[in-house]
Parts: C-alpha cells; structure tokens; sequence
C-alpha cells in the first residue's frame, strides 16, 4: 500500500505539495509569512542549476498544481529545445533589451518612447514565445486606430486639462513610422533568440499594402509656413520673454537659456541652417565675417556678410552659410552676450548648454513648445488665413519652414538658388515648396505664350475687365451681409 503524501510544513513554508508529473522538480508552497496564503511554484531547472520560482496568484491548491503543472510542461519543452525557460514576458524583457541594445541616444530615446506609448500598452504580458507575424500584423491595426480611439475617449482633452498635453501625434501614421516600429520589434526578437528566451526569430514579412484595416500615409506631411501675423506675434512674444533686459531673474542659467531660445532660432531662420546638430555643433571658429564686395553704404564704407561654415550638415558634407546683411547684427550680439557668460571664445559653441557643452536641439525644441503653448500660439488659427487650421508649430516649421518659404517669396530666387542656400536638393524644394514658387510670381504661371508676352485682344480684355468689376461688387455685397 503507497504512502499517502502529506503537507510538510517548515519555518519558510507554511504548506508545501509535491506534483505527481515530477516530485523531485516540482514543488507548490505557501509562505508562513504571507497572510494572504497564496501559492507559488518552485522548479528545479534541468541538471540542478538552480531554481525557477514565481508567484501563482491564486490561494486554491488544485489551480495552482494545474498552473504549476502547464510552467513544467513549458520548461521541459524548452530545455528539449535548448531555449533557457524564464516565463518570459514582453514588457520585461523588452525592459531588459533597452537596457542592453547599446542604441545611440536618439534612437534609444525613440525605442523608450514607443514602448512606454505602443507596444507596453498593446503586447503587456504577452509570453514572448508566443509573438509571430498574426500578432504583429494585430497591433499594426491597433496602432493605426490608437489616435483616433484615443481622441474619441477624450483621452488627449484630459490630458491638456490635466496640465499633460499631448503634442505631436498623427492621427494616420507614415509608412515609415510603422517601418521603423517594425525594425524595432524585430531587432527585440533577435535579443530573445540570442539570449535563448525563444526558439527562432518570426520572419515579419509584413506588407503593409495588404493587412486589412491599416491604414497609413505614404509620404511625411511636411509642416507649412506660419502666416505673417502669426509669425509677427510669436516672434514678439519671442523678444520680449527672451531679451526683456528689465527682468528680475538674477538666475544666469534661466537667463541664458532665454537668449540663447531666441537667438537660436533667428539665426537658424535667416541663414537657412537647419534647427538640429547642423546648428548645435557650429562653433565660433566657423564663423567668419566680410566686407560686401559688391554693395556699399552712402558713405562709401562697404556692407558686412557672414559666412558660417556647417561641418556637420545633414548630407554628410559641409556647406556654407550665408547670413544676410540686415541680420548681421544677430551674430555679433549674441556673441557678445555670450561673452558675459563666460562664452564666445573661438573653440566655443555657438549654442552651448550652461555647462559649456553642445546641447541638444530638443530641448530647446520643448523649450519653445512649452512657451508657445503658454501663449496659445503653438497651433495654427483659421483667423490668419491657414486653410487647415489646428496645425502644430514647432521648432522645425517656425526656423526651417518658413524661413524657406519667406525666401523664396522675397528674394526671388530660382529654385537652384533655394536649395543651395538651404542645403537640401532641388527635387525636395520644388516637391514641398512649389507653391511658394507659384504665389511668388504668378505672373510666370500665366503667361502661356512661347514669347513670354500674353496677348489678348481688346474685345476680351475689355470683357474680363467688365467681369472682373461685377466680381469684386458681388464679393463687396457679400461682406456686407
């Protein structure tokens, strides 16, 4: 006749039960400690290197032999395959590969913040083992509605009122986006297979063409200029938060972090560099200031230009920058007031943080974000003219985007011109900026002539003029209304 297993009780176990699958590995247990008596499950691992042990989460033996049983069962499976068991779950070894991924700042910061917003959210505490191409292709058709559920939820609203907003997201995402959220997940599963927490890596052929229900934009919407009376104003908002020389604040870093918001981005905005490291790593020594050879003052002294060196441009190669001579002034300003704060020196940054380090365009990027929306201008208003009103503006659309846009409308130049001064290609001015081109010389889009000369007859003439006239009385009665 067998013996008849009893509960062992000890000083660390309250109560304690050997599983028939494997009495010698498996062992379910209660601790003395514990006031709530729930069960947990220890596991000798395959040739006695240690121990797996978790939490059952239940206080009824016969569900915690049933759990207890299966986590064997997935244990032994995987020692079969060579795999070392840990009852991986996404959320924490996702944890652990951002802590190991060795990712350059940017992009780690960008891992951090899709998995925080995204895949935490979506795959939670998903066994690892379990994630295949069906599942991803469910959380692309989740991502793509994110946005859109969340806005209908009241989700972003709350968040303003809560003193939290919610700042640049897009309600349809770019091809590129979910591309760059799919290299990532992918590069994760590679750390899962290297580290033996599952069997192989999912192939993710995913096309996103042909997932039903994803929807996506091919192309990134480029931001648009601001309108004149928005810009005015921000730029006034700008100079009086920024260089009020009056202010009380004797703190020199808030002071300095002040100026250096305002000069940044004029700097940025007149000479066409680029809000980013092109602007963050220029250093004094870049810039160099010369005499006009062509224009001169009436008494007969020539005009000043600067000349800024780009060493680390976005196309890899340096260019040259060139600041116009009514904005001079914002170079040689700001160097002497970075002088008084122990700046300005030739191996000096233009930009540098308060420690004398280069600083990071997005910090001053919030910076700005922060103030605008304070004043309520960090998006677009259907009374300055925007035809799509609500638009963010950022860094980017305010020192970048406009200020190509203001070129183009103002200067004249041909669109060769544009993207030399800009640092980008023809193709991408004429792509985003054509219509810059158009309001800037419409005339150039009418004429239709191969001589350049329009030729209308005077009967038609004469005819668009009468029609011309009862247009603007129709528009003049309506306004009257």
């Amino acid at each position: 006749m067998a013996k008849k297993k009893t509960a062992q009780k000890t000083d660390y176990y309250e109560e304690t039960h050997r599983l028939d699958i494997n009495p010698s590995r498996v062992m379910v247990f209660t601790l003395r400690s514990s006031q709530k008596k729930v069960w947990y499950v220890r596991i000798l691992r395959k040739e006695g290197s240690g121990y797996f042990q978790k939490s059952l989460k239940t206080t009824k033996l016969d569900v915690a032999k049933e759990t207890a049983k299966n986590l064997y069962m997935e244990m032994w499976s995987s020692e079969e395959k060579g795999i070392e068991f840990t009852d991986g779950r996404f959320t924490t070894l996702f944890a652990e590969f951002l802590e190991t991924a060795g990712f350059a700042k940017g992009r780690h910061d960008r891992a951090v913040s899709v998995f925080s917003r995204y895949f935490s959210e979506f795959f939670g505490q998903t066994p690892v083992g379990e994630l295949d191409t069906k599942m991803f292709n469910e959380y692309l058709r989740w991502r793509c509605d994110y946005w859109d559920k969340r806005e209908q939820e009241g989700f972003v609203k709350g968040q303003q009122l809560n003193g939290m907003p919610v700042y640049h997201y897009s309600k349809v995402p770019r091809a590129t986006t979910l591309k760059s959220e799919r290299q990532l997940f992918k590069q994760f599963l590679f750390y899962c297979a290297e580290n033996h927490y599952i069997e192989s890596v999912p192939a993710l052929k995913v096309n996103l063409d042909k997932v039903r229900g994803v929807k996506y934009r091919d192309e990134r919407k480029r931001a648009k200029a601001i309108s004149e009376p928005q810009e005015k104003r921000i730029e006034k908002l700008l100079r009086d938060f920024c260089l009020d020389y009056g202010q009380e604040d004797k703190n020199w870093i808030r002071c300095y972090g002040r100026a250096r918001l305002y000069y940044f981005i004029y700097i940025c905005r007149h000479t066409l560099i680029r809000p980013t490291t092109e602007a963050t790593g220029l250093r004094w020594r870049d810039v160099t200031i010369e005499k006009s050879r062509k224009f001169k003052h009436e008494d007969g002294t020539p005009y000043e230009l600067a000349l800024i060196n780009v060493r680390d441009a976005k196309t890899g190669k340096p260019r040259v920058c060139v600041m116009p001579y009514g904005q001079v002034h914002l170079l040689t300003t700001w160097r002497k007031m970075s002088s008084e704060w122990g700046f300005g020196f030739p191996e000096d940054f233009v930009f540098p943080n308060y420690k004398g380090n280069q600083t990071e365009a997005a910090q001053i990027g919030r910076f700005l974000r922060n103030k605008l929306v304070d004043w309520g201008e960090h998006r677009t208003k259907e009374k300055d003219g925007y035809n799509e009103p609500g638009q963010v503006i950022t860094l980017y659309s305010l020192a970048r985007h406009t200020a190509i846009t203001r070129r183009i409308e103002r200067s004249k130049w041909d669109v060769g011109q544009v993207a030399t001064a800009a640092g980008t290609s023809i193709v991408q001015i004429s792509k985003f900026y054509y219509e810059s081109f158009v309001r800037a010389d419409p005339d150039r889009w009418a004429v239709t002539f191969a001589s350049g000369i329009p030729k209308l007859t005077d009967k038609k003439k004469q005819k668009i003029d009468d029609e011309v006239l009862e247009w603007e009385k129709l528009i003049d009665g309506m306004e009257e209304d």
